[in-house]
């Protein structure tokens, strides 16, 4: 089985589940986008983002790197009978030849670019794609000092409770395990799957870019962007020391 989590899209649903009309992250995205209509998604994944849009009138571009999550997003969408439009890419360095009202990028994917070319070739791309007055929003963790000191064989529980699978019978648990490296700001994380008659049935690598809130807003100035709203959470509670999450809108400069 592959170590990635990527290539598990079964797994990352029942991780990652799909957003549901009343959820405090959905609303985050809608605000979002204001009065924009047409919406790309990068690093989509299976949708759990790109769908309820859809379904709520938007129109909507998924581009992910990973086949299967594409292939399961496509799945997906069709059952829900919603128009997503799924596109194989690196959000890196895209070029899809069109510009949207709102690039939105959830769930941490900025952070799987890992060095600061990724990044400006990331912000260079959505500058290319965004209609005038368009927006860039994006949701990542705000680094905890105490969590990036954990040792490796430190395993912690990812979620509160048991996860319950549909395809099994028994609850699945997920915890994780994380390595810190300094030089590189980058978190070696491993995910732990396991059933009660199954542990660590499946470990898959999770490697993050850690941003801290200055350097990431520095990187946003001197890429031409200038931040409209910071929060810490999904609800629009103004971004603190202790938030766990580093929310922005954004727009070209």
């Amino acid at each position: 089985m592959s170590d990635s989590l990527y290539d598990q899209p079964r797994l990352y649903d029942l991780l990652c589940p799909a957003l549901v009309a009343g959820d405090p992250e959905l609303a985050f995205w809608r605000r979002a986008c204001g009065a924009g209509t047409s919406v790309l998604e990068l690093g989509c994944g299976t949708g759990r983002l790109a769908i309820p849009l859809a379904a709520a009138g938007l129109e909507v571009t998924g581009l992910d790197l990973a086949p299967r999550m594409l292939e399961r997003g496509r799945a997906a969408a069709a059952a829900a009978g919603v128009p997503v439009r799924f596109v194989a890419g690196d959000m890196a360095a895209f070029d899809l030849g069109e510009r949207f009202d709102a690039v939105l990028v959830a769930l941490n994917s900025l952070l799987l670019l890992h060095t600061r070319e990724a990044l400006e070739g990331c912000l260079a791309s959505v500058r290319a794609h965004l209609t005038p007055g368009g927006v860039l929003a994006f949701s990542i963790l705000s680094p905890d000092p105490r969590t990036l000191a954990r040792r490796r064989a430190h395993r912690l529980p990812l979620v509160a409770a048991p996860i319950p699978d549909p395809e099994a019978s028994e609850p699945l648990m997920v915890e994780e395990s994380i390595a810190y490296d300094h030089a590189t700001q980058r978190t070696h994380g491993r995910l732990h799957f396991s059933y009660p008659s199954a542990p660590d049935f499946f470990v898959g690598d999770a490697d993050l870019r850690v941003l801290w809130p200055l350097e990431l807003r520095a990187l946003l100035h001197y890429n031409g962007f200038e931040a409209l709203s910071l929060t810490g959470d999904y609800d629009g509670t103004a971004f603190e020391s202790r938030s766990l999450l580093q929310n922005l809108v954004c727009r070209p400069v």
